[in-house]
C-alpha cells in the first residue's frame, strides 16, 4: 500500500456478505452507494453489517462524504489510519 498509496486498495477490498446483505436492506445499499458516488475512493460494508465505511483522499473529503451521508445514516464519524501497531515483529 505504501508504495501505491490508498487510491489502489479500493480495488482490493471484497466482502462476500454484501451480495446478500444490499439486497435485504436497502439502507445499507444506499449508503454505499451515495459514498461512492460522492467520490469516496471506496467503501464497503464491514462483516456482516450494518457498518458502512469509505475511503478518502483527505480530511476535507472525508468531511464532504460525511455530509453527503449524514441524512441516510443514524451516526457517521470521521477517522484517520495510524502509524502505530500494537504488533512487535
Amino acid at each position: 500500500m505504501k508504495q501505491n498509496g490508498v487510491s489502489d486498495i479500493g480495488d482490493k477490498l471484497y466482502n462476500i456478505f454484501e451480495s446478500v446483505i444490499l439486497e435485504e436492506h436497502p439502507q445499507v445499499r444506499a449508503i454505499k452507494e451515495e459514498f461512492i458516488r460522492s467520490g469516496a475512493l471506496s467503501a464497503m460494508m464491514t462483516g456482516s453489517g450494518p457498518t458502512v465505511f469509505a475511503l478518502a483522499r483527505d480530511a476535507s473529503s472525508a468531511q464532504h462524504l460525511r455530509e453527503r451521508v449524514s441524512h441516510l445514516a443514524d451516526f457517521c464519524t470521521i477517522t484517520r489510519t495510524s502509524n502505530f501497531s500494537i504488533a512487535r515483529m
